[in-house]
Parts: C-alpha cells; sequence; structure tokens
C-alpha cells in the first residue's frame, strides 16, 4: 500500500517523567528551568525530545552535572567529573520513573490537597481551567 506526502513525524510518547535521586537532591525532568534543558542540548548536541538518561551515558552525566551544578552554585566541570566517577549501578539505583501527575511538593509526607471543582468553575465559560498560567 503507498502512502502520498511526506511520512507522518510522531512526537516520542512519554508515559512517564524520569526522576533521579542524587546526593540530597530528587532531580525531576519536569523540574528543569528552560536554562537547564538549553545547556543539555548544547552540550549533548541532541534536542531534548532525544535526550535519555538511561539509553545513553552522556546524556546522564550531563543531565546531573547540570541540574547539581546550578542547584548547589557550583562548577559544572567540577560536578561532572564527580558524576562521571559514579559506579553505572549507582545511577541504575537513582533512576527511576514517576507518572506525570506525582507531585514533586509534599506538605507533612502528604501531596497537596487538589482544588475542588465547584459549580461556579464548572459552567462559569472560562476555558482555560483551574491551575492555568494567564
Amino acid at each position: 500500500m503507498a502512502t502520498r506526502g511526506k511520512p507522518k513525524t510522531v512526537a516520542p510518547a512519554v508515559p512517564k517523567k524520569w526522576v533521579i535521586r542524587w546526593g540530597d537532591h530528587a532531580l525531576r525532568e519536569q523540574e528543569m528551568t528552560l536554562g537547564d534543558v538549553e545547556d543539555i542540548e548544547t552540550r549533548t548536541e541532541q534536542n531534548w525530545f532525544a535526550i535519555n538518561p538511561m539509553r545513553d551515558a552522556k546524556h546522564a552525566v550531563c543531565i546531573v552535572a547540570t541540574m547539581v551544578a546550578r542547584l548547589e552554585g557550583r562548577d559544572y566541570d567540577e560536578v561532572k567529573a564527580e558524576v562521571r566517577d559514579t559506579p553505572n549501578g549507582v545511577f541504575f539505583d537513582a533512576y527511576d520513573l514517576e507518572d506525570e501527575d506525582t507531585p514533586s511538593t509534599w506538605q507533612d509526607g502528604n501531596p497537596p490537597v487538589a482544588a475542588r471543582q465547584t459549580a461556579t468553575s464548572r459552567g462559569s465559560g472560562n476555558r482555560r481551567g483551574a491551575g492555568h498560567p494567564k
């Protein structure tokens, strides 16, 4: 069966987001700054959709070093040298996947309470919904 035109490109499906527990930090994909992403793209010469810390050691090292350097106010090259000396098994133990709706902030050991939908918000015609930036 022949297809017409250009083949469709499909963005990768990402049902879960990664988290890397490194020292005192939980490095979450969703909490990266755009500056982090830009730096990682430049250092790895890959766009964000191609970056995967479990498929490429260069990506893993770069992600951890970039985020830890920013969070601790340290030099990237210094942190990168420490990360590179980490045994592979330690990284595998530090890496995990979380559902997208997993809260990134907790209070007293519990996730924040979700806002309740009211009759006013349901029928108000406001298409942005609760929590959407204005």
